[in-house]
């Protein structure tokens, strides 16, 4: 084919403003016509097409507890969260309700929310484990109770990257001298809860 029949052939098939020129096979000229607004350019049966852009799914998970939990003085402890908010990917782990498991390699954001009864005095760490070990120290808190509260808010959000398959769980600590609780629902800050969300590879 020659130069000016392909121009001959571009003109006679590019009819209207957008339309897009592509090969429906070897040596076979075709048109495409503009898509609608917003449509993205994609392949369809090996040939370009428009088509609507799918919106990215979400995926992680939300879960609280809706009870007291006893924190032993100065131990390590895994923090229960007995009840699911939702669960978009699989990630809560009915059986030990304490961790939740990743379906994919990447980066996550992990929020946790901690609701301490107040003691005399207290440190208070928050910690989240990988794989049944210590990873990232989330938070720590000083206190001492005043005569007007009973309890101490700590939380924190979390960037951290895990592989398939990893699991995470929330650990606190204390040293008030003796066994402390973490308080369920409450009627001002709502339940202890934590979430994670899956941001991309």
């Amino acid at each position: 084919m020659t130069r000016a029949r392909d121009v001959a052939n571009i003109d006679g098939l590019l009819t209207t403003t957008g339309d897009t020129y592509y090969a429906s096979a070897a040596g076979t000229p075709a048109r495409l016509g503009i898509g609608s607004s917003a449509q993205v350019l994609t392949v369809a049966s090996g040939v370009p097409s428009w088509a609507t852009a799918s919106a990215a799914a979400f995926s992680g998970a939300q879960a609280r507890n809706t009870t007291s939990q006893s924190i032993p003085n100065s131990t390590e402890t895994a923090v229960i969260f007995n009840s699911e908010i939702f669960d978009s990917g699989s990630y809560w782990d009915t059986g030990a309700n304490t961790r939740f498991t990743v379906p994919s390699t990447g980066k996550y954001s992990i929020s946790v929310n901690v609701l301490f009864h107040y003691s005399p005095y207290a440190n208070v760490t928050i910690k989240i484990y990988k794989n049944g070990s210590f990873a990232y120290q989330n938070d720590r808190l000083s206190f001492s109770s005043p005569s007007n509260c009973n309890a101490a808010y700590i939380g924190r959000t979390s960037l951290i990257s895990l592989t398939a398959a990893d699991y995470v769980e929330i650990f606190v600590n204390q040293n008030s001298g003796g066994a402390q609780s973490i308080q369920g629902n409450n009627s001002e800050v709502g339940a202890m809860q934590w979430s994670i969300n899956y941001l991309g590879a």
